[in-house]
C-alpha cells in the first residue's frame, strides 16, 4: 500500500475521531442576513442536484448529490458532504466540522471547528476562514483564504495565493514544493517530499507468490477439512454442480441481506440476523475455493486415471492463473463466489433427503 492511499485511510480515520473534538460557539458570530426558513432537526437529503439557501438549521447536515450549492445559510451542527461538484459561498456559517468527500470544491464562508476533505481538486476563495486544524489529501489545492490553526496536506499540486494566511503551521507532504505567493502570511511551512514508490521486478514476483500461496494452502486446508468432516460432499458433486447452482448462489446474494436486515429490526432477531450476516460473509470468503474442490471432485468422478488430491492441485493453479487475467479474471472469480455459495445452500437440501 503507497502512502496515498495510507493518508487517504488516515483521513477517514480523522472524521470519525474528529466528531468527538469540543465545539466553539459561534452564536455571537452569526451573520446578519434574514433566515426565511428555521430547521431544528437533522438534514438528511439525496438527490441529483442540491441548493439549499436562507436556512438556519440548528442540526448536523447530511447530503449526498451530484452537485450541491449552498448560500446564505447558518448550521449550528457538523456537515457531512458527498458530491461530484460543491459550491458554498461566503454568507454560509457552519458552526461544527466539515467533512467533504466530492471532485471539485470551491469553499468560501466560515468554518468554526475543523475542515477534513478527500478531494481532487479544490479551492479556497478570500473569504474563507477556518478556526480549527484542516486536513486535506488533494490533486490540486487552491488557496486564498483564512486559516486560524493548522493546514495539513497530502497534495500533487498547491497553490497558495496572496491573501492566504495561516496563524498555524503549514504542513504538506508533495512530490513538488507549493507555488506561494511572496504576500502570503504563513507562519511557518513544513514541506516534506513525496517519493511514490515504485515495485521492481523482485516486488512483483514476490507479490505474485505470496498471493498464489495464500490461495492454495486456503483451498488445500479446506480440501482436508471437507474430507475428513463431510466426504459425502465429494461424493454428491456430480448432482450439485451445474448451472442452478450458480442461480442458487445469486438468488442468495440477494435475498439474504435483505433478510439480514430485516431481521435486523425485529428485537428478538437481531442476534440471528448477526449470525446470517457473518456465515454469509464466512461462505463467501470460502467460495472460490469450494467450487475449485467441486469441480476437481466431478472430474475425479468421470476419470480414474488421476487421484483426486492431484487433480485439485492442478484446478487450483490452473484457476489462479486464469483469475489474475485482467476483465476475465474479474467476471470468473464472481461467477466461481455465486457458485460456491449454492453449492453450500444446495448441499444442505441434499444431505437431508
Amino acid at each position: 500500500m503507497n502512502k496515498k492511499k495510507i493518508l487517504i485511510i488516515g483521513w477517514i480515520i480523522l472524521i470519525l475521531v474528529s466528531i468527538f473534538v469540543p465545539s466553539v460557539k459561534a452564536e455571537d458570530e452569526i451573520a446578519n442576513n434574514v433566515m426565511t426558513k428555521v430547521i431544528n432537526n437533522d438534514v438528511y437529503e439525496m438527490n441529483e442536484d442540491i441548493e439549499k439557501t436562507d436556512e438556519q438549521i440548528n442540526g448536523n447536515v447530511y447530503l449526498c448529490a451530484n452537485t450541491i450549492s449552498l448560500s446564505n445559510l447558518y448550521i449550528d451542527g457538523d456537515v457531512f458532504i458527498c458530491a461530484n461538484n460543491l459550491k458554498i459561498d461566503e454568507l454560509v456559517q457552519i458552526d461544527g466540522n466539515m467533512y467533504i468527500c466530492a471532485s471539485n470544491v470551491k469553499l468560501d464562508g466560515k468554518i468554526f471547528k475543523g475542515l477534513y476533505a478527500v478531494v481532487k481538486d479544490i479551492s479556497f476563495g478570500e473569504n474563507f476562514v477556518v478556526e480549527y486544524d484542516t486536513n486535506i489529501c488533494a490533486e490540486h489545492i487552491s488557496v486564498d483564504g483564512t486559516f486560524n490553526r493548522n493546514l495539513n496536506a497530502f497534495v500533487e499540486k498547491f497553490d497558495i495565493k496572496e491573501n492566504t494566511y495561516i496563524a498555524g503551521n503549514l504542513n504538506y507532504a508533495s512530490e513538488m514544493e507549493a507555488n506561494i505567493n511572496e504576500n502570503a502570511d504563513i507562519n511557518q511551512i513544513n514541506f516534506k517530499k513525496h517519493i511514490e514508490e515504485k515495485e521492481t521486478i523482485l516486488d512483483v514476483i514476490v507479490r505474485y507468490v505470496v498471493n498464489f500461496m495464500r490461495y492454495f494452502i486456503l483451498v488445500m486446508i479446506l480440501f482436508i477439512i471437507i474430507m475428513k468432516l463431510s466426504p459425502r460432499f465429494l461424493e454428491k458433486s456430480n448432482m450439485m454442480l451445474n448451472i442452478s447452482s450458480f442461480g442458487i448462489g445469486i438468488l442468495a446474494l440477494i435475498l439474504i441481506p435483505i433478510l439480514a436486515i430485516g431481521l435486523l429490526f425485529i428485537r428478538f432477531t437481531v442476534m440471528i440476523s448477526i449470525i446470517l450476516a457473518i456465515a454469509l460473509v464466512l461462505i463467501l470468503l470460502l467460495a472460490n475455493a469450494i467450487t475449485v474442490i467441486t469441480l476437481a471432485a466431478c472430474i475425479a468422478n468421470k476419470t480414474k486415471k488421476l487421484k483426486l488430491p492431484i487433480i485439485v492441485v492442478l484446478i487450483t493453479i490452473l484457476s489462479w492463473i486464469v483469475l489474475k487475467i485482467p476483465f476475465i479474471g474479474g467476471i470468473l472469480s464472481f461467477i466461481m463466489m455465486a457458485t460456491g455459495l449454492g453449492l453450500v445452500i444446495k448441499y444442505q437440501f441434499i444431505k437431508r433427503k
